[in-house]
């Protein structure tokens, strides 16, 4: 019974809202701890709007989820304004427009030399997205300099760049459509935290429980 019980428990804490930090973006490997990657000058560009299509990038929703948008990780080499935004995959070869949809963009930060943690937030506020299962997401942003750096030049990563100062809105695809890769990652990211719909944890946990008491009975 101890077993049923602390199962419960955990349960009960997911469905308070305890959910780890998923990172998407160039450097979602390295979270908080972003480096320079032995990088340069992100591109000569002085308006960039940028998003990276690459397994180790992306997330993808295994089921109906709320997802909070926590924080923006990235190294610079001086000083810009940056707007994070997150986007859905929706089609095609993840280099043009029409393969994304916007569904968050974040409130405008200011980007200073070496490592920079800020929060995701629009408003002043973290905001919430709901995804479906499936759903991929994918890491964004516009800056308007030369700031965030670049690893060294990595041919084919599949990205979509284009030089222009607006990001478009929320439900709609990127503004500009330049359709190129950019051939390298830059040292950015951006974190967020997801919960299961409560339907999805409820049957979760009727499915361990049951396994418990079924281990008990033989």
């Amino acid at each position: 019974m101890n077993k049923v019980i602390k199962t419960v428990v955990f349960l009960s804490t997911i469905q308070a809202g305890v959910a780890a930090t998923n990172y998407i973006g160039d450097a979602a490997a390295e979270g908080i701890s972003v480096t320079t990657q032995g990088g340069t000058a992100a591109d000569t560009l002085a308006s960039l709007t940028y998003i990276l299509h690459t397994d180790v990038s992306l997330y993808t929703a295994p089921t109906n989820q709320t997802i909070t948008l926590t924080e923006v990780n990235y190294f610079s080499q001086g000083t810009a304004n940056l707007v994070p935004f997150v986007a859905r995959y929706t089609a095609g070869n993840s280099q043009t427009a029409g393969d994304y949809e916007i569904l968050s963009i974040g409130d405008s930060l200011t980007a200073s030399s070496g490592l920079n943690n800020q929060a995701f937030t629009v408003s002043g506020s973290n905001p919430t997205i709901n995804l479906n299962a499936g759903d991929v997401l994918a890491a964004g942003w516009h800056q308007d300099g030369r700031a965030v750096i670049h690893a060294p030049v990595t041919s084919g990563v599949a990205d979509y760049v284009a030089q222009t100062n607006t990001i478009s809105s929320i439900g709609s695809a990127p503004t500009a459509d330049s359709g190129f890769a950019f051939d390298r990652r830059l040292a950015f990211n951006i974190g967020f935290e997801a919960v299961p719909e409560p339907s999805g944890v409820a049957l979760l946990g009727l499915g361990i429980i049951g396994g418990l008491f079924r281990r008990r009975r033989l």
